[in-house]
C-alpha cells in the first residue's frame, strides 16, 4: 500500500512540475491541464504541501491565459477605435470639401448622423 502511495506521489511532483515548466515556456492550458492531474494525485495521496503548490500553480495560469485573452481582445477593440477614427475624419475632409463646394450647412450633420 506505501508503494503505490510513494509512486503516486512521485507522479504528482512530476506533474506539478511539468506545469511549472508549460508556464514558463507560456502554455497556460497545458500547465492547467498537467496541474489539475497533480491536484488529484496530491489529494489523493495526502502530499498538502505539493497540492498547495500545485493549485497557486493553477491560479497563475488561469490568470496567465485570461491576461492573454484580455490583450487580444484590447487589441481588436483598439483596431475597431482606429477604423472608426479613420472613418470619421475621412467624413470630416468631406465636409470640408463640400463646404468649399457650395453645398448646403446641414450636409455636415447628415455625415454624422446616418
Amino acid at each position: 500500500m506505501q508503494v503505490i502511495k510513494a509512486k503516486k506521489r512521485r507522479l504528482g511532483h512530476a506533474q506539478k512540475t511539468i506545469g511549472d515548466y508549460c508556464l514558463l515556456s507560456g502554455s497556460p492550458v497545458d500547465a492547467n491541464a498537467h496541474y489539475s492531474t497533480a491536484l488529484e494525485l496530491a489529494r489523493l495521496t495526502g502530499d498538502y504541501f505539493w497540492y498547495a503548490g500545485a493549485l497557486e500553480g493553477s491560479v497563475c495560469a488561469l490568470l496567465g491565459d485570461h491576461q492573454r485573452m484580455f490583450s487580444v481582445y484590447i487589441s481588436e477593440v483598439l483596431k475597431i477605435h482606429l477604423i472608426q477614427r479613420e472613418i470619421k475624419m475621412a467624413s470630416i475632409g468631406d465636409f470640408h470639401t463640400c463646404c468649399r463646394s457650395g453645398k448646403p450647412d446641414n450636409y455636415y450633420w447628415n455625415i454624422f448622423y446616418y
